[in-house]
């Protein structure tokens, strides 16, 4: 959150496809997780594995330290005032649309990436090597679809093309349910990643000093969702089966457009 406020002084034009190029970074860690990381540890083992990586990241923070600027030279930091700045953006009924969209559309992609999908996956039968392929190939488009999704969004308008990601999305839930596999973990990966468009829309809606808040409520929607779409995906499990809670996240979702339509009007 800290860099996409910085993000909204550095780059005020191109923001979204900075903020999601960072996106798209990031998810190469969830590539670098599996098989890369499985080499490192049969070579270090899994103690030099922790402080590989805990070396990696203190170097990164002092870099960032030393040779990043909150703000462009002769840019002010804009500074808000501490309850109020809270209840403005509490108020602000537009962000709290996006919010829960993030909390839909965010939640259900993490929640499957994270948890459900694969557990999908081994239920119907497929072996370890086709689940983890079908995972592969969830989060490899996942990177793609980060990387490019901020690039239309400048060009296109955020709100277009989120509405846009989260119908495909959509439609990859459906395939899901029909058991179409892997055109489902394709399309879910992809569009699903757009999700992070909740977050540069969240600075289209707030003034400048709330940004950091703004986006900081929608990504705790998307978080929160995950957290309970994971716990509430496995009581459906039990209690309906697969199909019943996979329709729970249409539904849900499909819900949260709705709402959400509102602001492709100006």
């Amino acid at each position: 959150m800290g860099a996409l406020k910085a993000f909204s002084l550095w780059f005020p034009k191109s923001y979204a496809t900075v903020s999601t190029l960072l996106g798209g970074v990031g998810a190469t860690g969830g590539l670098m997780a599996a098989t890369p990381l499985a080499l490192l540890k049969e070579a270090v083992g899994w103690r030099g594995v922790f402080l590989f990586g805990g070396v990696v990241v203190a170097l990164v923070a002092l870099a960032i330290y030393l040779g990043v600027r909150n703000a462009p030279p002769g840019v002010a930091w804009p500074r808000g005032g501490e309850g109020r700045g809270l209840w403005e953006v509490l108020r602000n009924g537009r962000l709290l649309r996006v919010a829960f969209l993030a909390l839909a559309f965010a939640g259900s992609f993490l929640a499957l990436q994270t948890l459900w999908a694969g557990a999908y996956a081994y239920y119907l039968g497929l072996k370890a090597l086709e689940v983890g392929n079908l995972l592969f190939l969830y989060s490899g488009m996942a990177v793609f679809g980060f990387l490019v999704s901020g690039y239309l969004a400048d060009r296109l308008g955020t709100a277009r093309v989120l509405l846009f990601a989260s119908l495909l999305f959509a439609l990859g839930l459906l395939l899901l349910l029909l058991r179409v596999l892997a055109p489902a973990y394709a399309l879910m990966g992809f569009f699903g990643a757009f999700n992070i468009l909740t977050l540069t829309q969240a600075r289209e809606l707030v003034a400048g000093h709330l940004v950091g808040r703004g986006t900081t409520l929608v990504n705790l929607f998307g978080i929160g969702g995950t957290f309970l779409l994971q716990w509430g995906v496995g009581g459906a499990v039990a209690a309906l089966g697969y199909q019943a809670a996979f329709l729970g996240l249409l539904g849900l979702l499909l819900l949260a457009v709705v709402l959400y339509l509102p602001l492709l009007r100006k």
